[in-house]
């Protein structure tokens, strides 16, 4: 596994800011030992470059010191990639890496960077031999150190009040939503779906392997997020690419048929059903990028101000396989600017960008 810091590009912002006043968070590094005293200047200016107020930043640049260390390369400014996939400890020194990793979360908690939580889940999977070096567990820590601050209940509600503000959700799902975040029940983004009016949440773990029946069973319940769209005679051909008997690599397709308004309608999108039976077996299972846009067709037709999006999280630490979770939701194009803030360095549920011509 090549140490690609995604969450970290998307989330954290850097600025030119003048130096910083005496960092209590960094002196408390130098006490436990996590840096050395020679290395304060070098922390004080990495933290310094990251805008956000978060102890992900420090843990960050906790990681940025000891990358240096280990490829003589500056994180970010270099194409150095650590595959981690090629180390083979030996019985013995696994066990040597694991006491080391916890003898740094205990430091990491001891001075305030890391919760109980998220010790105890780390040291779990320090005990599992999830990781093989410090390099490893310290991005991970960053993107969930990040990822719990942004699910803070004052963050969620700030989220709740433009889905409200944008119509998005009714006055009474906006109660039961408030509720929700202040009884700390939001772990995950998508679970702000379930709250809005018109869309419906896709979990394809809970769905058969089986295209037969999980094609139509989605596109039955996609159907309902607006009366309009409700079809019969669903139909549905898989086909092999035409030249796949020289590549096999190459995607098969799905031709999905149905009639709605007294019109028949067609569209085509990727499937891989070799995939299904495999680690990332959800990304074969359905396009969910491109499956919903035969209702679109019915939505020009019928003049509608409104198009089917598809929702997905910007960044998910909980949620490891990506193309498993997804949502639709319909909505108007002067509702679509709340997804478009990228002023913020947050922004829970991004949707897809879709043509509102009639």
């Amino acid at each position: 596994m090549k140490i690609k810091v995604i969450a970290i590009l998307i989330l954290l912002i850097f600025t030119s800011l003048n130096a910083q006043s005496k960092d209590e968070k960094i002196e408390s590094l130098i006490n436990t030992d996590l840096i050395k005293p020679n290395q304060k200047n070098q922390i004080k200016k990495i933290v310094s470059e990251i805008e956000i107020e978060s102890n992900a930043k420090y843990i960050l640049a906790l990681y940025e010191l000891k990358f240096k260390e280990f490829t003589g390369y500056d994180h970010g400014s270099s194409d150095v990639n650590i595959d981690f996939d090629s180390y083979k400890n030996t019985e013995e020194e696994q066990l040597l890496v694991r006491k080391k990793l916890f003898n740094y979360l205990e430091k990491l908690k001891s001075i305030g960077l890391i919760s109980n939580e998220q010790f105890h889940f780390q040291k779990e999977r320090v005990g599992r031999d999830d990781y093989v070096d410090i390099l490893e567990l310290l991005p991970d820590l960053v993107a969930q150190v990040f990822y719990d601050e942004a699910l803070a209940p004052n963050k969620l509600n700030s989220y709740r009040k433009k889905l409200i503000e944008y119509n998005i959700i009714t006055e009474e799902k906006n109660k039961s939503l408030k509720n929700y975040i202040d009884s700390n029940k939001v772990k995950t983004p998508y679970q702000f779906i379930d709250f809005c009016e018109k869309a419906r949440f896709f979990d394809l773990a809970k769905y058969s392997d089986n295209p037969k029946i999980y094609l139509e069973e989605i596109h039955k319940l996609t159907a309902e997020i607006l009366p309009e769209l409700k079809f019969s005679n669903f139909k549905y051909e898989i086909k092999s690419h035409p030249e796949s008997s020289v590549d096999p690599l190459l995607p098969s397709h799905v031709l999905i048929s149905f009639d709605c308004n007294n019109k028949t309608y067609e569209s085509k999108s990727f499937i891989s059903l070799e995939d299904i039976t495999k680690e990332r077996r959800y990304f074969g299972k359905l396009d969910s990028t491109e499956y919903y846009q035969i209702f679109n067709q019915v939505l020009k037709d019928l003049k509608s101000s409104y198009r089917l999006h598809h929702v997905y999280s910007s960044y998910n630490y909980t949620d490891k396989f990506d193309p498993q979770y997804f949502g639709i939701i319909a909505l108007r194009e002067s509702q679509i600017g709340m997804f478009r803030d990228f002023n913020s360095y947050w922004n829970y549920l991004r949707v897809s960008y879709e043509d509102f011509k009639n």
